[in-house]
């Protein structure tokens, strides 16, 4: 997490925090829809942008700064000495989508369809797969200069998954601070750590809480005894013989006809 360390004037839109209507999608990257992730919203004029063109992993990233303001209204306010880093910004979004685009399905047969998939023009689609290609990160799929590869449903070109492919793009392409770092202020190494503590803090509750669900639900699945077996087990017990038996039985003083002689009788 970072903090803006000067900012203009908000801008004040339809969409504010008090506003019913629903946010407008203004994504550097020319995309109005929502897309399979979720989204982020500008804190100065309250329109939504995709996460992933601005180089985070999720939504709940620690990278996102405590204020997320869009390139629109960052860079104009902050960096108005240079009028071209927002075209530049357009270009990094642009090779974020094209890179994630070529991790999951590689590079299209035709320059059109790889350029209607990132929503940009075929000449902004030829100048992503050329930078990759030339920085060595692009391989070309067997057989793609032979007659009748064009028919074929197969990417032209596939990402060289490699530690140092994967650490240049680290570096030079989902930085999210790529071109724009000094206009945020890094935290202290005592914040950093609160923020790593917390963090931990509510994995650790999170965990505990799914074991607590699973236990309960594990519980709530031990059915008590079956209907049917504990008929069964009734009728089995008034079938058995009932004991004749009295308690202490075995203790009772025996009968008289079972009583020794008199030994004075049997001495005459």
């Amino acid at each position: 997490m970072a903090y803006l360390t000067k900012f203009g004037k908000r801008k004040e839109t339809g969409n504010g925090e008090g506003s019913s209507a629903p946010p407008e999608i203004r994504c550097q990257c020319g995309d109005k829809s929502y897309g399979e992730q979720a989204m982020i919203k500008c804190n100065f004029c309250f329109t939504l942008q995709h996460w992933e063109c601005y180089g985070y992993n999720a939504e709940d990233d620690y990278r996102i700064p405590e204020l997320h303001a869009c390139y629109d209204c960052l860079v104009p306010s902050m960096m108005p000495d240079n009028p071209g880093l927002l075209a530049e910004m357009t270009n990094v979004v642009l090779l974020r989508k094209g890179v994630a685009l070529i991790l999951k399905e590689g590079v299209s047969n035709l320059n059109s369809t790889f350029a209607e998939k990132l929503h940009c023009t075929e000449e902004q689609a030829r100048e992503i797969v050329y930078r990759l290609r030339k920085e060595y990160l692009l391989t070309p799929t067997r057989g793609w200069n032979l007659p009748g590869f064009w028919t074929q449903q197969k990417p032209k070109f596939t990402f060289v998954k490699s530690l140092q492919s994967v650490q240049w793009v680290v570096r030079h392409v989902l930085d999210p601070m790529l071109h724009i770092k000094d206009c945020y202020e890094a935290p202290s190494p005592a914040q950093r750590w609160e923020w790593n503590k917390a963090r931990r803090r509510a994995e650790m509750e999170e965990t505990l809480k799914r074991k607590r669900d699973s236990d309960e639900s594990a519980e709530s699945s031990e059915s008590p005894e079956h209907p049917s077996k504990k008929a069964r087990t009734e009728e089995t017990k008034e079938a058995s013989p009932a004991r004749r038996t009295t308690p202490h039985s075995r203790l009772s003083p025996p009968s008289q006809s079972h009583s020794p002689a008199d030994p004075a009788a049997k001495t005459e």
